[in-house]
């Protein structure tokens, strides 16, 4: 009987305590809380260790006990705590200090962070998980759990190429449509670093720390420091539609093709120069027949007159200063340095020889060879 009346007496005491609330002091630092426990089994730690916290929901008292503590030990170490509203755990990531423990990752920034064998701090997941990189809710970025996802065109920005799995691709449009990175690397000796896009090489940056040559022009530059060429010996070769047209020898320029020069119409079209001096040209003036040759230096003039017709036209100067002070003479020639030297408006001459015809001006029809002939 007297076994009885204890027994009863102890479930009158758990039926009167479960559901009551009362008080529970608690210490937490040095300032004393009050923690109120409720029929929900609200406010008490408690510490119990588990594999992982599907073993701590088999225990149905934890699952229902918003608050409580766990310890799991697989995959890490960690300590988790019951949110009751959302019937889920969440893991507790202390950030002080200390060795083995599980840090988070903080927006503004992490200091003596816990590194691997190599000095590397690791962000990741340890389980079969990926991570997804967004901005303004859109996924850019998805590190699969397998690695880098194939570019799909809607589900990310960046991935590798369908069509390549070395090289990472920006879509535009749809999966492999994009512009993709081939490759990216250091030349050794040079200073330089380079990638490819869409099979095109570029340049990084030069020796100097520079950009590079801008496909519109670039502003900035100093003459002799800034160029186009090489910096060993090695040719700079030119090409339109993958076939060389010039190249920039040791000493020397190499054309494969043409050079097109436009007609001469005034001092700065056409002209081809020694130093200052203009060397080939066929100037001639606008409505006028035109068909001037001169070759040497100096030779011919941009001050001829004459608006029609063959007025300063059909002459032919090869050697220094020929028809130098020609001005509406017509069907002249002359060869040989200074010949027809100071003709102005004489037509139908020939000179051939050193000086030939120096001192004639405004004759006609005259035919001189050999030196000042």
């Amino acid at each position: 009987m007297k076994k009885a009346s204890i027994s009863i007496l102890l479930i009158l005491i758990c039926y009167l305590g479960y559901g009551q609330t009362y008080p529970l002091q608690q210490n937490v630092g040095n300032t004393p809380t009050t923690k109120v426990k409720t029929n929900a089994l609200e406010g008490k730690i408690i510490i119990t260790a588990f594999t992982d916290t599907i073993a701590a929901n088999s225990e149905g008292y934890l699952k229902n006990y918003d608050g409580a503590v766990i310890k799991t030990t697989t995959p890490i170490n960690a300590l988790w705590y019951r949110v009751l509203d959302s019937a889920k755990w969440v893991q507790i990531l202390p950030t002080g200090g200390g060795t083995g423990g599980i840090r988070a990752w903080l927006d503004g920034g992490n200091y003596n962070v816990l590194a691997d064998g190599q000095g590397n701090a690791v962000f990741g997941t340890l389980g079969k998980n990926g991570i997804k990189f967004t901005t303004q809710a859109i996924p850019r970025f998805i590190l699969d759990s397998a690695g880098i996802l194939s570019e799909t065109g809607s589900t990310i920005g960046i991935g590798y190429d369908p069509s390549n799995g070395n090289r990472l691709t920006q879509y535009s449009g749809g999966g492999g449509g994009g512009n993709y990175l081939d490759s990216f690397w250091r030349v050794s000796g040079i200073d330089s670093n380079y990638y490819r896009i869409n099979g095109v090489t570029y340049a990084v940056k030069d020796s100097t720390g520079g950009g590079g040559w801008g496909l519109t022009g670039n502003s900035g530059t100093t003459a002799g420091t800034n160029f186009i060429g090489t910096t060993d010996n090695v040719d700079v070769v030119f090409k339109r539609n993958s076939i060389e047209g010039m190249r920039l020898q040791s000493g020397a320029l190499g054309v494969t093709g043409n050079i097109n020069l436009t007609a001469t119409t005034s001092s700065a079209t056409g002209i081809i120069f020694k130093g200052s001096n203009r060397f080939i040209h066929d100037f001639a003036l606008a409505g006028t027949n035109g068909d001037n040759t001169f070759v040497g230096k100096q030779s011919g003039n941009f001050s001829m007159t004459g608006s029609s017709g063959s007025l300063g036209s059909y002459n032919v100067g090869v050697g220094a200063a020929t028809l130098l002070s020609n001005t509406t003479g017509y069907r002249n020639t002359a060869i040989g340095t200074y010949a027809l030297q100071n003709n102005t408006t004489g037509v139908n001459n020939t000179a051939v020889g050193q000086n030939a015809s120096y001192s004639n001006t405004t004759g006609y029809n005259n035919t001189t060879m050999g030196i000042r002939a």
